[in-house]
């Protein structure tokens, strides 16, 4: 967290798009930091709201 009120996330790496294939951890771990900097929680797939959430989008 910025003293402004910023936050970063720094993957350090060139290569890092490229390992999230290879890598479920990697990918699991950018999805919770993109999650938590969208301001997104945890939803669970039995859930009663995630299932009317997924239902509506299937039109998208």
């Amino acid at each position: 967290e910025r003293p402004q009120g910023g936050t970063v996330f720094n993957a350090g790496a060139i290569g890092f798009g490229w390992a999230l294939d290879a890598d479920p951890k990697l990918t699991k771990l950018l999805r919770n930091v993109l999650h938590h900097l969208a301001g997104v929680t945890a939803r669970t797939p039995y859930d009663p709201d995630w299932l009317e959430l997924a239902n509506k989008s299937e039109g998208l």
